[in-house]
Formats: C-alpha cells, sequence, structure tokens
C-alpha cells in the first residue's frame, strides 16, 4: 500500500505529483549491467473531485514534449471545447513517514501501474495539474476536518 499525505492549503487540496510519457510500444529487451534513470520532474496538483478528467497545464505538457493522441469535445466551466488528449504514467511524491516527525527528509515518488489519459487545460499560477475523479477513482481518497488529507493506492 502506498500512501501521499498532505494538509489543506486556502481551502485547497494541492499533492506533488510526477509523470511520464507513456509511450506504448514494444521494447528491445536485453540485461544490462547498468540502472535505468528515468527522470521524473515534480509538479503540484490540485485534486478536484468535481473534475471528472485529470488535466496537465499546456506549459507542462510543452516542458515535457509530450506528443497529443487525438482530440476530442470536453464540457468545461468555459462549456464545450475541444482538448488534446496524452497519455501519461502519473505519480506522487511524498515524504517518508519518519521525516514527517522530524523535518524536512527525502521525498520517495511512487507511480501507479496503470496510465492515466489526461487533457489540456489552460496555464495558471496555483497548480500545474488537475486530479480529477477518473484517477482519484482509482484510489482511496480521505480528507479530515482538521484539514488533512491522505490517496493510497494499492
Amino acid at each position: 500500500m502506498l500512501v501521499a499525505r498532505g494538509s489543506v492549503e486556502n481551502r485547497q487540496v494541492i499533492v506533488k505529483i510526477g509523470f511520464q510519457p507513456f509511450v506504448p510500444e514494444a521494447m528491445d529487451v536485453r540485461p544490462s549491467p547498468t540502472m535505468l534513470e528515468i527522470p521524473v520532474h515534480e509538479y503540484r496538483a490540485l485534486v478536484d473531485t468535481g473534475a471528472q478528467r485529470t488535466c496537465l497545464c499546456r506549459n507542462v505538457i510543452a516542458q515535457q514534449g509530450l506528443r497529443h493522441h487525438g482530440k476530442r469535445p470536453i464540457q468545461n466551466v468555459h462549456g464545450v471545447e475541444r482538448h488534446y488528449l496524452y497519455w501519461v504514467q502519473m505519480g506522487f511524491f511524498c515524504e517518508s513517514l519518519s521525516s514527517l516527525n522530524d523535518g524536512p527528509g527525502q521525498a520517495t515518488y511512487f507511480g501507479t501501474e496503470q496510465p492515466t489519459e489526461v487533457i489540456d487545460i489552460a496555464d495558471n499560477y496555483w497548480f500545474d495539474a488537475i486530479i480529477g475523479m477518473d484517477f482519484l477513482s482509482q484510489t482511496d481518497f480521505r480528507m479530515d476536518r482538521e484539514g488533512t488529507f491522505s490517496i493510497r493506492v494499492d
């Protein structure tokens, strides 16, 4: 069981996420004496139980060089708009349990097993992504009245 925990900021649930482009293609499998290093950049994501889809801001999509695989009309707060679709392998950054009590510690990243289809949204100052119900429905999300939250992925 993997759990990301945090506290509500300005009445918003913000969690640190990372992702990698998901490219469904055959890989050449050969033994290698070196470790494979795949960089994962940290981004701020708003957890939004009212959003049906998970979204990435356009500047993040450009930074990561993601390539869209289609376009679909999607209802959003402004009406129906066409959005580009992307496949990513998402995950969470969190601190080890021992470091939560002792101050800042080493951050750990854990990715989910299944890829997530995300859509593009306009850039903003407060967050880089929105985690919607398409992704949250695969987790156990809990928020306490004290303002703490947890997202558990099995």
